[in-house]
C-alpha cells in the first residue's frame, strides 16, 4: 500500500515528493475528518519544505498521515 511521487524540473532535478505509506492510508480512512497540512519546517540546506499532513485519532494524538517535500509553497507543487 506504500505509494510515492516525485516530480522533476526540465534538467532532472527534484522538485516535489510525496509519499504515503500503508498505515497512514488506513490512518486517512479512520481518522481524516481533521487534518493539518504544516508547511513552516525548511530544510535549507536543499531548499525544499518538509510538508507533514498530520491527523489527529480518537486519542487526540497527532498521527503522521502522508509526508511530502516541496520546493515552493504554491497550489501548483501540490498536484
Amino acid at each position: 500500500m506504500f505509494a510515492w511521487d516525485v516530480q522533476t524540473d526540465e534538467e532532472d532535478r527534484l522538485v516535489n515528493f510525496f509519499w504515503v505509506d500503508g498505515l497512514g492510508r488506513i490512518d486517512y480512512d479512520c481518522f481524516g475528518d481533521v487534518i493539518i497540512f504544516y508547511t513552516s519546517y525548511h530544510l535549507i540546506k536543499y531548499n525544499l519544505a518538509c510538508s507533514p499532513i498530520i491527523g489527529v485519532n480518537n486519542h487526540w494524538k497527532n498521527i503522521i498521515l502522508v509526508v511530502a517535500f516541496l520546493s515552493e509553497k504554491i497550489i501548483d507543487s501540490l498536484s
